[in-house]
């Protein structure tokens, strides 16, 4: 089944992440596609922990790096999505996970999207609904799953 197009998706790859753009375009679309409202744009960044940390910083008063972070607005042309994606956090957590990084930032843009999706991951419960989640899109776009995936961001470097 293929996944329902979007107008403009790209991904911006200034941290060297070995992911393909192509691959980004589609692991977006397919974990949009559990979203109702639809977006006119989303913009993927692949970026470095000083980078995440300014923008955790700037956008949420959290002055400490993060594995991802997503920002949904509105403007006149519809709704745009942004995810920032931290490649050397990625590299951490995939090395804990015993992934490879791109496995892990692909995890990561799920989970990003998810999160433009109307997922959140505040409870237990909500966390456990989006680790599933993720790992459904994350078979649809031929990565293998991981039911204990963690972001090591809320849950310290160990499992």
């Amino acid at each position: 089944m293929e996944p329902p197009s979007y107008p403009l998706i790209s991904a911006i790859n200034s941290s060297l992440a070995d992911v393909a753009e192509d691959e980004v375009k589609v692991t977006v679309c397919t974990s949009l596609s559990r979203s109702r409202d639809p977006f006119a744009e989303v913009n993927v960044l692949f970026t470095d922990d000083e980078t995440i940390t300014d923008l955790n910083a700037r956008y949420r008063g959290v002055h400490t790096a993060t594995d991802v972070l997503t920002f949904d607005y509105a403007t006149p042309l519809g709704r745009v999505g942004e995810i920032a994606v931290s490649v050397p956090m990625a590299r951490r957590q995939a090395a804990v996970r015993e992934a490879s990084l791109r496995e892990e930032c692909l995890f990561l843009v799920i989970h990003g999207a998810l999160h433009l999706s109307g997922f959140d991951d505040e409870t237990d419960e909500e966390q456990a609904q989006m680790v599933q989640e993720m790992n459904v899109v994350a078979r649809q776009v031929g990565i293998p799953g991981d039911e204990r995936w963690f972001s090591m961001h809320y849950a310290g470097a160990t499992r």
